[in-house]
């Protein structure tokens, strides 16, 4: 179950990178980074007997790279201002 897991959890990321990428609207990659996140979340949940903290810190982690990832792409004076 533990590969399995993993496995679920490794193509979460991976799609939602494949398209955030895609995806060039800001108000759909965000809801689209919404989503990812919660099926992250939900996916731990069910897949695994982690603590409430353990998943809630794992998709954190998650929504950070989502984040990061998103705003390489945007212009330097959107982030500025």
């Amino acid at each position: 179950m533990t590969v399995i897991t993993v496995i679920a959890a490794s193509l979460v990321i991976d799609g939602a990178i494949v398209v955030l990428y895609v995806v060039t609207d800001q108000k759909i990659r965000l809801g689209l980074m919404a989503l990812f996140t919660t099926i992250f979340a939900a996916s731990l949940a069910v897949m695994t007997d982690g603590r409430r903290t353990d998943i809630i810190l794992a998709t954190a982690a998650c929504a950070a790279v989502l984040v990061v990832f998103v705003s390489q792409g945007l212009p330097a004076t959107t982030c500025a201002g």
